[in-house]
């Protein structure tokens, strides 16, 4: 029977984990959308305020927005998980004996 326990903080430290590395990747996205929003907005005056030409850049600048959008929903949705951590879920040996041992007499 696996170790309860031992389930919890391996479940504890996973989210953990996984929340750093969204939010390291929510970073990276924010600086990227960034970067990508603002060579649009260059590209853009001096392309005298046209979009032809520059689709593919504003398709990109899109897709950017909606993935930095989901990485922080995913972040989000980490951050609000319930910490299990409060939870001592052990079996007594000794109380189990002494009720094993109360049983018998």
């Amino acid at each position: 029977m696996p170790d309860i326990n031992k389930m919890i903080s391996d479940a504890n430290g996973m989210r953990k984990n996984a929340l750093k590395m969204l939010q390291e990747y929510m970073a990276h996205y924010a600086a990227l959308e960034k970067e990508v929003q603002s060579r649009f907005q260059e590209e853009f005056s001096h392309n005298n305020h046209k979009i032809a030409g520059l689709e593919d850049f504003h398709q990109l600048s899109y897709i950017c927005k909606k993935n930095f959008g989901t990485v922080r929903s995913a972040c989000n949705l980490l951050s609000r998980m319930s910490d299990l951590s409060g939870f001592d879920i052990s079996e007594h040996d000794e109380l189990v004996k002494e009720l094993d041992k109360i049983l018998k007499d």
